[in-house]
């Protein structure tokens, strides 16, 4: 695992995951955070983020989602026996 991104806020990885750069993206990002929520984000359709998120093309939100689907995936291993895991989701 990459380090650095231990110590990144919530808001600055939401920021990466969508490509996006400056505080447009921060800014978007933030709202996530907040709205939401984390817990949340996973259940967010790409029409909620982007009601939350005027600014987000679909292809960041596309990132975004994928982003959390891998998030959720690699919980559900973790969490789950490895047998009931499957990679072809």
């Amino acid at each position: 695992m990459n380090r650095s991104l231990l110590n990144r806020s919530p808001t600055e990885l939401i920021a990466m995951a969508t490509g996006r750069r400056g505080a447009a993206a921060y800014a978007d990002a933030h709202r996530l955070v907040e709205k939401p929520g984390l817990r949340k984000l996973a259940d967010a359709g790409s029409a909620e983020i982007r009601e939350i998120c005027q600014g987000m093309t679909p292809r960041a939100i596309q990132r975004l989602m994928a982003g959390v689907e891998i998030g959720l995936r690699i919980a559900e291993r973790t969490t789950c026996p490895e047998s009931a895991w499957r990679t072809d989701h």
